[in-house]
Parts: structure tokens; sequence; C-alpha cells
């Protein structure tokens, strides 16, 4: 039975699918091996997650939102929930802890069967998410594709009326609350800041979202049901022009990066895509402007290179020079709204062929743009 539909499968896949698939397992299995021969990662300890906590900066009463990727750390004695407690102690019984417990948003605003039960919903943004949305001192918001689960002493105000922002990231959502609350993330061996898609709202990046709106069916933690409106993100990171580069030779750069790049190998991942081949001075140099301020703390968890940031400042700061930067670049931004498809096939190409295919279609997609 198993080789019938092996032999079904090879028959109505594409040729083009079955090279990528060909390509991606050829990559993971290298990496797996490469894995392997490396020494054993240390063990990491609560009392070490502490330590390394308090020393990023993170003080009891702090409001923190949390974005890790615990694998980066070492191997975490107890897993996440040993990552979780040594949050806990870190803030103490003042302090509050936000994590964000995303999940996968429907396809279209025509998938009439997609729903969200804060129950049971699982997240996808880690190990780390979904533990911390379980636990019973913990509560989870009603937003049905970006909801936070938080812990501790504000932590109903944080998520109160999250499920009547279509968007998740607009006023009165935990993201807006914590920048006008003083709050501060900490990123830990990553930098998907999801604080900016907060941003783009503020200063109206182009498309944020799916033009459309839906209303879907959201379950309560008391089995109550309710209709929620939702606008669905747009796929693929949007791109900021960046503010150094000279007009005959435009570069640009993620979003994401344009907020902070927390760690060195992120660099040699922007450059494989193409961009800022020498990075960019100005975005290099306002990094160490809010780090001398005390606005950004660098440091490590356990293996983690990990970013502490002063959400109200750093808010001000990046508010400022993204509405700059949308008044000065009007019309490049029009173009690459309208050729936003080209991007997100470009991503898709990076994922499944690799780095020349996606390099290839990136040179076609800059001279689609009238870009050298």
């Amino acid at each position: 039975m198993r080789k019938k539909i092996s032999r079904t499968v090879k028959l109505v896949t594409p040729n083009w699918m079955k090279k990528g698939l060909f390509i991606a397992k050829k990559k993971f299995i290298s990496r797996k091996k490469s894995k392997g021969a490396s020494s054993q990662p240390a063990i990491v300890s609560k009392k070490q997650l502490v330590h390394d906590f308090r020393s990023m900066g993170v003080r009891s009463g702090d409001t923190l939102l949390v974005q890790t990727a615990l694998s980066c750390i070492g191997f975490v004695e107890g897993g996440p929930n040993t990552f979780i407690e040594a949050l806990i102690e870190s803030v103490g019984k003042n302090g509050t802890i936000l994590i964000p417990t995303f999940n996968r948003p429907p396809k279209s605003y025509s998938d009439s069967n997609f729903s969200f039960d804060v129950r049971k919903t699982k997240t996808n943004v880690g190990a780390v998410a979904e533990v911390f949305r379980k636990r019973s001192d913990v509560t989870r918001s009603l937003h049905p594709t970006h909801s936070f689960a938080a812990w501790g002493n504000q932590a109903k105000d944080f998520l109160r009326g999250h499920d009547e922002s279509d968007t998740g990231f607009g006023e009165n959502t935990p993201y807006d609350r914590l920048v006008k609350s003083g709050g501060k993330i900490l990123l830990i061996g990553n930098n998907n800041n999801s604080l900016v898609h907060y941003i783009e709202l503020q200063v109206g990046f182009p498309l944020t979202h799916k033009e459309g709106r839906m209303s879907v069916n959201v379950t309560d933690d008391n089995g109550n049901l309710k209709r929620v409106p939702l606008k669905l993100h747009t796929m693929g990171e949007r791109l900021v022009i960046v503010k150094d580069s000279s007009p005959q030779n435009r570069d640009y750069v993620l979003c994401q990066d344009f907020l902070v790049i927390p760690y060195p190998g992120r660099k040699s991942e922007i450059q494989a895509l193409g961009f800022l081949k020498s990075h960019s001075p100005f975005l290099e140099a306002r990094q160490k402007q809010l780090q001398r301020k005390g606005i950004l703390h660098f440091g490590k968890v356990g293996n983690a290179d990990s970013c502490l940031m002063d959400t109200r400042p750093f808010y001000r700061v990046l508010y400022s020079e993204f509405k700059e930067n949308m008044v000065s670049h009007e019309k490049e931004y029009a173009k690459m709204a309208a050729c936003s498809s080209n991007w997100n096939e470009i991503q898709w190409y990076y994922l499944v062929f690799g780095n020349e295919a996606a390099l290839k279609l990136l040179k076609a997609w800059r001279r689609l743009l009238k870009i050298r």
C-alpha cells in the first residue's frame, strides 16, 4: 500500500517541486551532520538563566515581552518550563511577562472554516510560547491570529479588548500598551521583533494587510462563542529604503533589520540576500547611539546573542525615522507596493532552491523597479 501511494505521489508531483524538495532534503541532512559533528552544547540551568536575564538589564517589577529561539540558548535543564520559571523569578510578583502566541492564519478572506479557540488553538511560534499559554496562571488574549499570553500583575490589563483590533497591532493592543507604559522587549537568539508591525501601522507603511476584512468565530475560556473582526497580514517581509544609500544605487533592508540587528550572524544573512553588501553606516551609527543612551542592551542568554530594549524611547526614535523615510521615498514605496508579489516569490525561492536562485530573482525584481 505504501509503495502504491509513493508511486502516485511521484506521478502527480511536478518536476520543479521534486527538485526543490530534493535540494531542501540535502540541506537538512547536511545541517544535521554538521550539528552532530560539533561538541555537545553546555547545560544551562535556571540559576544561570536568572543571572543572564539580570545581566541583560531585566529588573524586578518589569513589564517584559519575550521572543526567544530556545535552541540557541543551549540545552536548558528542564526545557521551556525552566526558562519560564527563570523569567518569573527575574521580574518578581510585581512584574508582568508577555509572550506572543501567534497561530497559523486563514489563507484568504473566503476561508469560512477558520476559527480560534483560546484554550485549544496551538501557537506556531515555538515551544516556550506553547508551554507558556497552557499554564494555569497565564491568560491568553482572544485575537484570532496574533494573540498574546500574559502572566503577572497586569496580565489582564494588557490583554483586555485585544480581539476588538482587526489587525492585532493597532491602538489598545498589547504592543500599544507596552510602548505607552514603558515596558521592555527581550529578544533571545533572533531579531524577529514583532514591534515592527505596530510601528508599520502607526506610520502607514504600505501593504501591511490584504484588502478586505472578515469575521471569524472565537471561543473564550468559558466556552462562549463570539464573532471577531479580522484583517489578514500580507505574507513576506516588507522592505525599508536605506537612508544613506545613493539614488543611483538605492538599497533596501528588511523592516525587522531596520529596527535592530542583535547578533553578528545576521549581517552575513542579509548580505547573502543581496542587501547592504557593506552594511549601512547610518544603521550602525544609530544602533551605537541607542546603546550609549541605554535604550538598547546587548548580551548573552546562555549561548544566545540577545537584545533588551526600552520600548518607549526606542519607539520614539524609530517612529520619527520611519515617518521621515516614508515621506522622502513616497514614489519608490508606491512602486514596491505594486511589485510586492515578486518579493514573496523571492522568499519562497530562497527557502526551497537556495541562495543562488533567490539572487537571480532579486536582480530581476530590482530591474522591475529600475534599480541598479
